[in-house]
């Protein structure tokens, strides 16, 4: 099938939908795939130790970071945000139970993983919480970056990740999750990312400064929050 879609007189993305089974991702491009799901679907991904069941399909997809690049992508479902199907009860629409928080999570994750970001909801009620977290020109960049690079996992704890993900220019994005039932500071040191020096620091989500740095630098967090920073290097 990729070799007769390869043929064709037009741009065709093959995505091979197998969720997950058999290594796929070991071997899709070989077949002319061009990306493929990790994992089940993401709707059907029930909660985990409180977390809703994104995090479990985002978790077991950034271990495959290795797989990734430009024209071959791991593709860990859509986005179920806002208004959106139940898989359990056909034609019934419901409004998303996820906090802001965890939607803004949500977006991160899959921004920095370089992941495929389809929408899978009902678009005439898109409200302004969700168009936000869609929308975000700088997220979208992170995501889209021409490194074609998936983050990596820095840290892993039962309470906090972080993630990331260097991009075309010589920057680093930096993703920071809280796992926690309440809100937390989550740190993150240069030397952890394999940085040395100054790194001047971006919320992507808020598009501001945040100064220059040597060290590290900390995000205080709410309950399954996240933060997104662009670090670029001082004189770089």
């Amino acid at each position: 099938m990729g070799e007769l879609l390869a043929r064709q007189p037009c741009d065709i993305l093959f995505n091979l939908c197998q969720y997950g089974r058999g290594d796929v991702w070991a071997w899709g491009a070989e077949v002319g795939g061009h990306t493929w799901r990790t994992t089940d679907d993401v709707g059907w991904a029930g909660r985990t130790n409180d977390l809703p069941g994104f995090y479990a399909v985002a978790l077991s997809n950034t271990w495959l970071h290795e797989h990734a690049g430009p024209g071959r992508w791991n593709d860990p479902d859509y986005i179920l945000i806002g208004w959106y199907g139940d898989a359990r009860k056909e034609r019934v629409a419901r409004a998303t139970d996820l906090t802001p928080a965890e939607q803004y999570s949500y977006m991160s994750l899959w921004a920095l993983m370089a992941a495929l970001l389809f929408f899978s909801g009902d678009m005439e009620k898109l409200d302004d919480l969700t168009l936000d977290v869609l929308c975000n020109g700088e997220i979208l960049a992170i995501d889209q970056d021409a490194l074609g690079r998936q983050a990596r996992i820095v840290c892993r704890t039962p309470t906090e990740l972080v993630l990331a993900k260097p991009l075309e220019d010589g920057s680093l994005a930096v993703g920071v999750f809280a796992f926690g039932p309440v809100p937390q500071t989550v740190r993150v040191e240069w030397a952890g990312l394999g940085l040395v020096g100054r790194y001047r620091v971006r919320d992507c989500w808020r598009q501001r400064d945040l100064g220059e740095h040597d060290t590290g630098w900390s995000a205080d967090l709410p309950r399954h929050g996240s933060a997104v920073w662009r670090l670029s290097p001082v004189g770089g």
